[in-house]
């Protein structure tokens, strides 16, 4: 028993101090590497799990950029394009006429001309793009216009193109000078100046069409004169890379279309009977478009543009994705000579009124003077086109007119609904 008892109190006998430190350093000794290699390893993991977080962030950010740019883009900028000023006539005096001595032309000096004439003509073509139409129907032969480039929105590249190619067609490609091609689509179209806006997502345009393309510039067709030089770019010979150098024949002629008169701008350049393309002065401004509807008046095929300066507030109309407004007359202008001499009232002399036209559904009739519309004058028909730019679709306004009757000129009135033409 007391051998047990001796046992028991051996198991109760503490540690020496000397033992118990030493056991206990260990311990210690044991517990903080453990801690580091934790440590270790934990970073590791982290840093793994961070870079293949990173790899997915940076595949998943491209593979849903088109995504997020379509959902999430700016709203487009309004593209604003001021109208030019009307030249205006000027008596010279003697000492506005300088003396200039004659230029002395040989082969050398020539050639420098024409080196430097196409090189503006050079420049001017990153401004031009070719429109083929593409249609469901593959037997259905395409259509290819002339396009211009005429504005870049924070969203879309825009495109100025006759309507030639909108009948029926789905989609359209668009082939900039660098001769890659883009799908566009339709953003607006005016059948009664004849001409469309595309629009190509400008993400979809890679970087190096984006080098090498250029936005129009577009000049004041106003002051253009008889015998000035000038290039005609695009489709001309049923070649979209066309090249036409000539002088100003004519600027003269007139185009008169619904609700509008357009200045001619006729060449002496030639071209196919259905070519398109654009007149360039030698600043590199873009003064016309060729459109081959323009009525012919000589069995000679030459080029006639639609001069810009006419043209730019339906173009300002249609970049902006808004309706051209119409009213739906054919006219002339009653000035106050014809008015003495044919007993006539001043103002625009309705000719013809289109069917199924708000003016055909106010009563307008041809032989009808307008001389008052949305409570401004008009004297002739340069200013009813503008008061009737200024109105938008759909907007009611009131025009005042005169018809004859037995006794004479009566007076009557109108009410308008300002429609389109798409």
């Amino acid at each position: 028993m007391s051998h047990d008892k001796e046992q028991k109190d051996t198991h109760n006998i503490p540690f020496d101090e000397g033992e118990k430190e030493d056991f206990s350093f260990l311990q210690e000794t044991i517990k903080k590497e453990s801690k580091k290699k934790t440590i270790f390893m934990q970073s590791l993991k982290i840093g793994i799990f961070g870079f293949l977080f990173g790899i997915c962030f940076c595949l998943g950010f491209f593979a849903l950029k088109p995504w997020a740019s379509k959902q999430f883009q700016e709203e487009p900028e309004q593209v604003s394009i001021p109208e030019d000023e009307k030249p205006k006539t000027k008596e010279l005096s003697p000492c506005d006429l300088q003396v200039v001595a004659p230029l002395e032309l040989n082969a050398d000096n020539f050639n420098q001309m024409m080196e430097s004439i196409y090189n503006i003509a050079k420049q001017a073509s990153r401004s031009i793009v070719s429109v083929e139409s593409v249609y469901e129907k593959e037997e259905k032969q395409s259509v290819k216009a002339t396009g211009l480039i005429v504005a870049d929105q924070s969203q879309e590249l825009l495109i100025l193109c006759g309507n030639l190619v909108c009948p029926d067609a789905t989609s359209w490609k668009v082939t900039f000078s660098d001769n890659r091609t883009y799908i566009a689509s339709l953003k607006k179209q005016d059948k009664i100046s004849g001409l469309a806006v595309f629009s190509i997502p400008r993400h979809n345009i890679q970087k190096e069409t984006w080098d090498y393309l250029e936005v129009a510039s577009l000049g004041n067709s106003n002051f253009v004169t008889k015998g000035e030089f000038v290039m005609a770019l695009g489709n001309l010979y049923d070649n979209s890379e066309g090249v036409g150098y000539g002088v100003i024949s004519s600027n003269e002629q007139y185009e008169v279309r619904t609700d509008r008169r357009y200045d001619v701008i006729a060449t002496d350049i030639s071209a196919t009977a259905s070519g398109t393309g654009v007149i360039f002065n030698l600043g590199g401004d873009v003064i016309g478009m060729i459109d081959p509807r323009i009525v012919k008046d000589t069995d000679a095929t030459f080029a006639k543009a639609i001069a810009i300066s006419d043209l730019k507030s339906t173009i300002e109309f249609l970049v902006n994705g808004e309706s051209v407004p119409c009213v739906g007359i054919t006219g002339a202008t009653v000035d106050s000579k014809v008015a003495d001499q044919e007993d006539m009232p001043p103002g625009v002399y309705v000719t013809q009124v289109q069917p199924d036209s708000p003016a055909m559904s106010a009563g307008i009739q041809s032989g009808d003077i307008i001389y008052e519309i949305a409570g401004v004058p008009v004297t002739e028909l340069q200013s009813y086109e503008r008061v009737v730019y200024s109105c938008k679709k759909d907007q009611v306004i009131t025009a005042k007119g005169k018809r004859l009757g037995a006794d004479g000129y009566v007076n009557i009135s109108f009410t308008i609904t300002i429609g389109s033409n798409e």
